[in-house]
Protein backbone atom coordinates (compact mmCIF):
# COMPACT_ATOMS: atom_id res chain seq x y z
CA UNK A 1 0.00 0.00 0.00
CA UNK A 2 1.74 3.31 -0.97
CA UNK A 3 0.10 6.60 0.16
CA UNK A 4 2.18 8.56 -1.87
CA UNK A 5 0.17 6.65 -5.16
CA UNK A 6 -3.83 6.56 -3.50
CA UNK A 7 -2.91 11.07 -2.78
CA UNK A 8 -1.57 11.37 -6.98
CA UNK A 9 -5.20 9.25 -7.69
CA UNK A 10 -7.01 11.68 -5.79
CA UNK A 11 -5.83 15.02 -6.92
CA UNK A 12 -4.20 14.47 -10.02
CA UNK A 13 -6.23 11.70 -12.22
CA UNK A 14 -8.55 13.03 -15.23
CA UNK A 15 -10.77 9.94 -14.59
CA UNK A 16 -14.53 11.23 -14.36
CA UNK A 17 -16.19 8.30 -13.96
CA UNK A 18 -16.54 6.63 -10.16
CA UNK A 19 -16.38 3.36 -11.18
CA UNK A 20 -12.80 3.75 -13.09
CA UNK A 21 -11.39 6.03 -10.15
CA UNK A 22 -12.26 3.13 -7.55
CA UNK A 23 -10.35 0.93 -9.50
CA UNK A 24 -7.48 3.35 -9.67
CA UNK A 25 -6.81 3.31 -5.99
CA UNK A 26 -7.71 -0.79 -5.88
CA UNK A 27 -4.69 -1.11 -7.02
CA UNK A 28 -2.92 1.59 -5.65
CA UNK A 29 -3.72 -0.05 -2.09
CA UNK A 30 -0.95 -2.72 -3.91
CA UNK A 31 1.25 -0.82 -5.30
CA UNK A 32 4.97 0.80 -4.07
CA UNK A 33 5.99 3.80 -3.82
CA UNK A 34 6.60 3.52 -7.81
CA UNK A 35 3.38 2.67 -8.13
CA UNK A 36 3.98 -0.90 -9.54
CA UNK A 37 1.94 -3.75 -8.34
CA UNK A 38 0.16 -7.45 -9.45
CA UNK A 39 -3.28 -8.11 -8.06
CA UNK A 40 -5.52 -10.42 -9.33
CA UNK A 41 -8.74 -9.80 -11.40
CA UNK A 42 -10.43 -11.67 -8.92
CA UNK A 43 -9.45 -9.29 -5.91
CA UNK A 44 -9.90 -6.23 -8.07
CA UNK A 45 -13.68 -7.59 -9.36
CA UNK A 46 -14.35 -8.25 -5.51
CA UNK A 47 -12.78 -4.62 -4.37
CA UNK A 48 -15.01 -2.58 -6.74
CA UNK A 49 -18.22 -4.64 -6.04
CA UNK A 50 -18.16 -5.97 -10.43
CA UNK A 51 -17.89 -8.86 -12.04
CA UNK A 52 -14.56 -10.17 -13.77
CA UNK A 53 -15.64 -9.51 -17.17
CA UNK A 54 -16.34 -5.74 -16.48
CA UNK A 55 -12.93 -5.40 -14.49
CA UNK A 56 -10.67 -6.25 -17.40
CA UNK A 57 -13.05 -3.50 -19.51
CA UNK A 58 -12.03 -1.03 -17.05
CA UNK A 59 -8.60 -2.08 -16.63
CA UNK A 60 -8.66 -1.57 -20.78
CA UNK A 61 -10.35 1.62 -20.35
CA UNK A 62 -7.62 2.67 -17.90
CA UNK A 63 -4.71 1.81 -20.15
CA UNK A 64 -6.04 3.45 -23.30
CA UNK A 65 -6.15 6.46 -21.12
CA UNK A 66 -2.50 6.44 -20.56
CA UNK A 67 -2.67 6.18 -16.89
CA UNK A 68 -2.27 2.68 -16.40
CA UNK A 69 0.39 0.24 -18.01
CA UNK A 70 -0.13 -3.59 -17.96
CA UNK A 71 2.31 -6.37 -19.03
CA UNK A 72 -0.10 -9.06 -19.02
CA UNK A 73 0.52 -12.76 -17.22
CA UNK A 74 4.45 -10.99 -15.88
CA UNK A 75 3.57 -11.01 -12.75
CA UNK A 76 3.69 -13.47 -10.00
CA UNK A 77 1.77 -16.36 -10.28
CA UNK A 78 1.33 -15.82 -13.95
CA UNK A 79 -1.00 -11.86 -13.10
CA UNK A 80 -0.90 -9.25 -14.83
CA UNK A 81 1.77 -6.82 -13.80
CA UNK A 82 0.73 -3.05 -13.51
CA UNK A 83 2.08 0.28 -13.66
CA UNK A 84 0.08 3.47 -12.12
CA UNK A 85 1.77 6.50 -14.12
CA UNK A 86 -0.21 9.21 -12.60
CA UNK A 87 2.13 12.36 -11.82
CA UNK A 88 5.11 10.55 -13.45
CA UNK A 89 6.88 12.28 -16.06
CA UNK A 90 8.70 10.26 -18.99
CA UNK A 91 12.17 10.27 -17.19
CA UNK A 92 10.32 8.93 -13.72
CA UNK A 93 8.67 5.80 -15.65
CA UNK A 94 11.60 4.96 -17.83
CA UNK A 95 13.99 3.66 -14.85
CA UNK A 96 11.10 1.96 -13.82
CA UNK A 97 9.93 0.23 -16.71
CA UNK A 98 14.06 -0.62 -17.02
CA UNK A 99 13.94 -1.99 -13.67
CA UNK A 100 10.60 -3.58 -12.80
CA UNK A 101 9.69 -4.58 -16.30
CA UNK A 102 12.96 -5.49 -17.37
CA UNK A 103 12.70 -3.37 -21.03
CA UNK A 104 15.53 -2.24 -22.57
CA UNK A 105 16.88 1.03 -22.43
CA UNK A 106 15.98 2.73 -26.03
CA UNK A 107 12.51 0.81 -25.85
CA UNK A 108 11.70 2.04 -22.07
CA UNK A 109 12.43 5.60 -23.34
CA UNK A 110 10.30 5.07 -26.06
CA UNK A 111 7.21 3.52 -24.55
CA UNK A 112 7.81 6.00 -20.66
CA UNK A 113 7.21 9.16 -23.75
CA UNK A 114 4.30 7.33 -25.61
CA UNK A 115 2.06 6.53 -22.04
CA UNK A 116 3.00 10.45 -21.23
CA UNK A 117 1.57 11.68 -24.61
CA UNK A 118 -1.40 9.39 -24.50
CA UNK A 119 -2.44 10.50 -20.93
CA UNK A 120 -1.70 14.48 -21.99
CA UNK A 121 -4.31 13.91 -25.07
CA UNK A 122 -6.76 12.12 -22.48
CA UNK A 123 -7.05 15.01 -20.63
CA UNK A 124 -7.77 17.90 -22.74
CA UNK A 125 -10.81 16.70 -23.60
CA UNK A 126 -12.11 15.64 -20.00
CA UNK A 127 -10.85 19.02 -19.32
CA UNK A 128 -13.42 20.97 -21.84
CA UNK A 129 -16.17 18.33 -20.47
CA UNK A 130 -15.39 19.92 -16.77
CA UNK A 131 -15.84 23.62 -18.45
CA UNK A 132 -19.18 22.83 -20.22
CA UNK A 133 -20.11 21.29 -16.47
CA UNK A 134 -19.54 24.23 -15.23
CA UNK A 135 -21.11 26.61 -17.63
CA UNK A 136 -24.24 24.83 -16.68
CA UNK A 137 -23.74 24.93 -13.07
CA UNK A 138 -23.32 28.90 -13.12
CA UNK A 139 -26.54 28.72 -15.13
CA UNK A 140 -28.50 26.97 -12.71
CA UNK A 141 -27.10 28.66 -9.86
CA UNK A 142 -28.09 31.97 -11.68
CA UNK A 143 -31.49 30.29 -12.38
CA UNK A 144 -32.27 29.60 -8.83
CA UNK A 145 -30.50 33.01 -7.20
CA UNK A 146 -33.30 34.81 -5.06
CA UNK A 147 -34.86 37.80 -6.28
CA UNK A 148 -35.21 41.09 -5.21
CA UNK A 149 -38.85 42.37 -4.76
CA UNK A 150 -40.20 45.18 -6.85
CA UNK A 151 -39.80 48.74 -5.29
CA UNK A 152 -43.46 49.78 -4.18
CA UNK A 153 -42.48 53.42 -5.11
CA UNK A 154 -45.95 54.34 -7.03
CA UNK A 155 -48.05 52.33 -4.45
CA UNK A 156 -47.01 55.02 -1.62
CA UNK A 157 -47.97 57.83 -4.10
CA UNK A 158 -51.67 56.56 -4.80
CA UNK A 159 -51.67 55.37 -1.14
CA UNK A 160 -50.73 59.22 0.02
CA UNK A 161 -53.52 60.77 -2.91
CA UNK A 162 -56.12 58.28 -1.75
CA UNK A 163 -55.68 59.65 1.77
CA UNK A 164 -55.56 62.96 0.58
CA UNK A 165 -59.00 62.72 -0.57
CA UNK A 166 -60.71 61.10 2.36
CA UNK A 167 -62.09 64.74 2.71
CA UNK A 168 -63.61 64.76 -0.62
CA UNK A 169 -67.07 66.32 -0.23
CA UNK A 170 -70.26 64.70 -0.85
CA UNK A 171 -71.08 66.25 -4.27
CA UNK A 172 -67.75 65.34 -5.86
CA UNK A 173 -68.84 61.52 -5.08
CA UNK A 174 -72.65 62.47 -6.14
CA UNK A 175 -70.99 63.47 -9.63
CA UNK A 176 -68.97 60.82 -9.95
CA UNK A 177 -71.39 58.14 -9.16
CA UNK A 178 -74.26 59.51 -11.67
CA UNK A 179 -71.82 59.91 -14.09
CA UNK A 180 -73.49 58.02 -17.58
CA UNK A 181 -71.78 55.14 -18.84
CA UNK A 182 -71.96 53.88 -22.65
CA UNK A 183 -74.55 51.67 -23.36
CA UNK A 184 -73.15 48.57 -24.91
CA UNK A 185 -75.04 46.29 -27.78
CA UNK A 186 -76.73 43.76 -25.92
CA UNK A 187 -76.63 40.16 -27.02
CA UNK A 188 -80.56 39.32 -27.09
CA UNK A 189 -80.93 42.05 -29.28
CA UNK A 190 -82.88 41.14 -31.85
CA UNK A 191 -84.29 43.15 -35.27
CA UNK A 192 -88.11 43.29 -36.02
CA UNK A 193 -89.67 40.65 -38.49
CA UNK A 194 -89.83 41.14 -42.05
CA UNK A 195 -88.34 43.71 -44.49
CA UNK A 196 -85.32 43.63 -45.64
CA UNK A 197 -84.01 42.12 -42.71
CA UNK A 198 -86.17 38.55 -43.76
CA UNK A 199 -84.64 38.63 -46.76
CA UNK A 200 -80.93 38.61 -46.34
CA UNK A 201 -81.46 35.48 -43.77
CA UNK A 202 -79.21 32.97 -45.29
CA UNK A 203 -80.73 29.43 -45.87
CA UNK A 204 -79.68 26.96 -43.77
CA UNK A 205 -77.21 24.09 -45.19
CA UNK A 206 -78.55 20.46 -46.02
CA UNK A 207 -77.94 18.02 -43.28
CA UNK A 208 -75.96 15.00 -44.45
CA UNK A 209 -77.47 11.77 -43.77
CA UNK A 210 -74.65 9.37 -41.95
CA UNK A 211 -74.13 5.98 -44.03
CA UNK A 212 -74.18 3.00 -42.23
CA UNK A 213 -70.97 1.96 -41.84
CA UNK A 214 -70.07 -1.39 -43.26
CA UNK A 215 -68.58 -4.50 -41.58
CA UNK A 216 -65.02 -5.28 -42.22
CA UNK A 217 -63.84 -7.95 -44.66
CA UNK A 218 -61.66 -10.57 -42.85
CA UNK A 219 -57.79 -10.27 -44.08
CA UNK A 220 -56.80 -12.71 -46.65
CA UNK A 221 -53.53 -14.36 -45.69
CA UNK A 222 -51.16 -14.84 -48.17
CA UNK A 223 -50.42 -18.81 -48.61
CA UNK A 224 -46.87 -19.57 -48.58
CA UNK A 225 -46.06 -21.65 -51.62
CA UNK A 226 -43.45 -24.12 -50.30
CA UNK A 227 -41.89 -26.73 -53.47
CA UNK A 228 -42.20 -30.16 -52.38
CA UNK A 229 -39.80 -32.67 -53.39
CA UNK A 230 -40.63 -36.02 -53.19
CA UNK A 231 -38.69 -38.37 -50.88
CA UNK A 232 -37.40 -41.16 -53.94
CA UNK A 233 -38.60 -44.81 -53.28
CA UNK A 234 -35.48 -45.92 -51.09
CA UNK A 235 -36.69 -43.26 -48.68
CA UNK A 236 -40.14 -44.66 -48.47
CA UNK A 237 -39.25 -47.79 -47.96
CA UNK A 238 -37.17 -46.74 -45.07
CA UNK A 239 -40.08 -44.67 -43.35
CA UNK A 240 -41.95 -47.80 -43.93
CA UNK A 241 -39.57 -50.22 -41.45
CA UNK A 242 -37.92 -47.05 -39.28
CA UNK A 243 -41.32 -44.83 -38.63
CA UNK A 244 -39.11 -42.07 -40.03
CA UNK A 245 -37.57 -40.56 -43.00
CA UNK A 246 -33.80 -40.15 -43.84
CA UNK A 247 -32.23 -36.62 -43.67
CA UNK A 248 -32.76 -34.91 -47.00
CA UNK A 249 -28.75 -35.23 -47.25
CA UNK A 250 -29.16 -38.75 -48.37
CA UNK A 251 -31.64 -38.85 -51.12
CA UNK A 252 -29.68 -38.62 -53.52
CA UNK A 253 -27.34 -41.43 -52.29
CA UNK A 254 -30.17 -43.81 -51.96
CA UNK A 255 -31.73 -42.58 -54.99
CA UNK A 256 -27.98 -43.45 -56.99
CA UNK A 257 -27.16 -46.57 -55.02
CA UNK A 258 -30.41 -48.12 -54.47
CA UNK A 259 -32.58 -47.26 -57.94
CA UNK A 260 -36.35 -47.69 -58.13
CA UNK A 261 -36.19 -51.43 -58.81
CA UNK A 262 -38.51 -53.71 -57.06
CA UNK A 263 -36.16 -56.57 -56.35
CA UNK A 264 -33.65 -54.07 -54.59
CA UNK A 265 -36.09 -52.15 -52.42
CA UNK A 266 -37.06 -55.66 -51.19
CA UNK A 267 -33.90 -56.36 -50.66
CA UNK A 268 -33.15 -52.60 -48.87
CA UNK A 269 -36.24 -53.36 -47.12
CA UNK A 270 -34.78 -56.55 -45.38
CA UNK A 271 -31.62 -55.01 -44.86
CA UNK A 272 -33.27 -51.83 -42.67
CA UNK A 273 -35.49 -54.22 -40.94
CA UNK A 274 -32.61 -56.48 -40.01
CA UNK A 275 -30.60 -53.66 -38.70
CA UNK A 276 -33.14 -51.94 -36.32
CA UNK A 277 -34.19 -55.92 -35.75
CA UNK A 278 -30.56 -55.99 -33.85
CA UNK A 279 -31.48 -52.61 -32.11
CA UNK A 280 -28.71 -51.20 -33.54
CA UNK A 281 -29.19 -47.11 -34.46
CA UNK A 282 -31.82 -46.96 -36.87
CA UNK A 283 -30.38 -43.68 -38.37
CA UNK A 284 -27.20 -44.62 -39.32
CA UNK A 285 -27.97 -44.78 -43.04
CA UNK A 286 -24.10 -45.32 -43.87
CA UNK A 287 -23.81 -48.16 -42.18
CA UNK A 288 -26.72 -50.01 -43.98
CA UNK A 289 -26.06 -48.68 -47.60
CA UNK A 290 -22.63 -50.74 -46.74
CA UNK A 291 -24.38 -53.43 -46.02
CA UNK A 292 -26.81 -53.25 -48.87
CA UNK A 293 -23.40 -52.87 -51.34
CA UNK A 294 -21.72 -55.68 -50.16
CA UNK A 295 -25.11 -57.73 -50.26
CA UNK A 296 -24.91 -59.00 -47.23
CA UNK A 297 -28.05 -59.10 -44.30
CA UNK A 298 -26.58 -57.67 -40.93
CA UNK A 299 -26.21 -60.24 -38.15
CA UNK A 300 -24.85 -60.48 -35.05
CA UNK A 301 -21.29 -60.91 -35.04
CA UNK A 302 -21.27 -64.58 -32.70
CA UNK A 303 -23.88 -65.75 -35.62
CA UNK A 304 -21.45 -64.84 -38.69
CA UNK A 305 -18.29 -66.55 -36.88
CA UNK A 306 -20.61 -69.64 -36.06
CA UNK A 307 -21.78 -69.87 -39.68
CA UNK A 308 -18.91 -71.88 -41.13
CA UNK A 309 -20.40 -75.23 -38.89
CA UNK A 310 -23.78 -75.48 -40.53
CA UNK A 311 -24.48 -77.90 -42.89
CA UNK A 312 -24.36 -76.37 -46.71
CA UNK A 313 -27.61 -77.57 -49.02
CA UNK A 314 -25.19 -77.12 -52.50
CA UNK A 315 -21.93 -78.93 -52.84
CA UNK A 316 -19.06 -76.95 -53.32
CA UNK A 317 -17.93 -76.86 -57.36
CA UNK A 318 -15.86 -79.69 -58.62
CA UNK A 319 -16.63 -81.54 -54.89
CA UNK A 320 -18.56 -84.30 -57.71
CA UNK A 321 -15.51 -84.98 -59.64
CA UNK A 322 -13.73 -85.82 -56.51
CA UNK A 323 -16.21 -88.24 -54.89
CA UNK A 324 -16.02 -89.88 -58.35
CA UNK A 325 -12.42 -90.05 -58.46
CA UNK A 326 -12.21 -91.87 -54.63
CA UNK A 327 -15.07 -94.00 -55.82
CA UNK A 328 -13.05 -95.73 -58.80
CA UNK A 329 -9.56 -96.07 -57.00
CA UNK A 330 -11.42 -97.25 -53.61
CA UNK A 331 -10.47 -94.49 -51.11
CA UNK A 332 -13.41 -95.47 -49.27
CA UNK A 333 -13.72 -99.10 -49.21
CA UNK A 334 -11.26 -99.24 -46.45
Amino acid sequence: MSIKVMNRVWEQSTQQDGTLRLLLLALADHASDDGVCWPGIDRLARKIAKTRRHTRRLLSNLEESGELFINRQWGRGHTNLYLITIGQNADEIKPTLMRRFEIEVKAACQLAHELVAKRDAHAPFLAEKEDTCDTFSGEKEDAHAPVSPPVKEDMGVRKGDTQGKKGTPASVKEDIAMSPEPKEPSLNHQEPSGGAAALETEPTPPVEEKQPRQPRQPRQRRQRRRSKTPPPPAAQVYRSVAHLYPAKSWYATLDQVIGCEQVDLDFWREVVHAYIGLGWNKRNVKTMLEYYQRREIPVLRSQRNNSWRQPQGNEPAGFAAIRELAIEEGWGDG
